[in-house]
């Protein structure tokens, strides 16, 4: 069988990378053959010579493999520029996580965006993969994006999210968890690095310095900075790097996750803290729609300030919330259900993916 040729961006344990790696494990389980490739093997950058030549060498090597392949699977928008480039008259598929276009209308680029899948799916792709029914409907909204959704030779595929991982043991009372707060730092302005920080910033103008060095915040800092906050203001636990197992754990020893980005593609970590009985607090950013759209109390206003999002924190800490903090055991059975429910549906959905991927060959 000749395999089916997956490409993504660039390696990295995100929710949405975990999830495609996920998606791809499906597709192998049912018999169907991928051969995974990354557009970058590691981060690119534009400005060294070497790492660009790197990044020609990577972007060739996938060209090759592409003369090969019959059937081609793009993972995230930054692939559509490669194949925009490089794989003319394809059988090509876009897995969609997110509707990221309306991120990069912030740099006045959404008209691009949206010319860009209309072109290339008219030119080349024959199906879209959709993380959820939120997602094809926002796309329906665009006038351009729309004219496709209205071609008969284009398939529109549902594949939900959600890890079905084993279920939770016993959560244990808020109070004791040993970290007050986890939290994930990550570079660009979309994720919000700044936020965090001026948010660390509040909270320690809400507490007393004795109090202070009793409040436990572990960060994972994946971003390139220095950490601007001074050490000395809280207990704090520092990593660079972590496996998804780790982080499982430190979710299961933490009170409540900050998740405060502007946009995310699956945004898992807040569906998974709540796995595992831990509050996420979170900015409305899209990728959490399908699980927290009844939960409006975990969820803050998109353009909330640093300190309404520390009296959030403070007050949860504080115990405030009793009704929340006693329906952790039910948070975490909603998020079972979901794991359950999307579990369930993307079996019936990957038959059809590699039926409609058979036909193609």
């Amino acid at each position: 069988m000749n395999k089916t040729l997956i490409i993504l961006p660039k390696k990295n344990n995100s929710g949405g990378n975990t999830e495609v790696l996920y998606f791809i494990n499906n597709l192998n389980s049912f018999g169907y053959k991928t051969k995974v490739k990354y557009l970058f093997t590691k981060k690119p950058n534009f400005k060294n010579i070497k790492d660009f030549i790197q990044i020609t060498r990577d972007w060739y090597s996938i060209f090759k493999l592409s003369k090969k392949t019959k059937n081609i699977i793009l993972t995230h928008y930054s692939t559509l520029f490669f194949a925009l480039l490089f794989l003319h008259n394809k059988q090509l598929t876009i897995l969609i996580q997110s509707a990221e276009w309306k991120v990069v209308s912030k740099f006045k680029y959404i008209q691009f965006i949206s010319k860009l899948i209309h072109f290339v799916a008219f030119k080349k792709i024959n199906n879209f993969i959709f993380a959820n029914n939120i997602l094809i409907e926002e796309f329906k909204n665009d006038y351009l994006i729309s004219k496709i959704f209205e071609n008969k030779f284009v398939n529109i595929i549902l594949y939900p999210i959600g890890h079905n991982h084993r279920k939770s043991e016993y959560i244990t009372k808020f109070k004791n968890r040993k970290n007050d707060i986890f939290l994930l730092l990550r570079n660009n302005w979309v994720k919000r690095y700044d936020l965090y920080i001026e948010t660390l910033e509040e909270i320690s103008n809400l507490y007393p310095p004795e109090i202070l060095n009793e409040i436990n915040i572990y960060i994972v800092d994946l971003s390139s900075k220095k950490l601007k906050l001074p050490s000395n203001k809280f207990n704090l636990k520092y990593s660079k790097e972590i496996s998804h197992s780790e982080f499982k754990k430190i979710l299961k020893e933490s009170k409540l996750l900050l998740y405060l980005s502007c946009y995310e593609g699956f945004g898992l970590p807040p569906l998974e803290a709540m796995h595992e009985g831990c509050i996420p607090i979170i900015t409305n950013n899209h990728g959490q729609y399908n699980y927290l759209r009844k939960n409006s109390k975990l969820v803050l206003d998109k353009e909330s300030e640093p300190k309404v999002i520390a009296n959030r924190v403070k007050f949860l800490l504080n115990g405030e919330d009793k009704e929340l903090i006693n329906n952790l055991n039910k948070l975490s059975e909603e998020a079972e259900k979901y794991y359950k429910y999307a579990e369930d549906l993307r079996r019936k959905q990957i038959k059809k993916i590699i039926k409609i991927l058979s036909k193609s060959k």
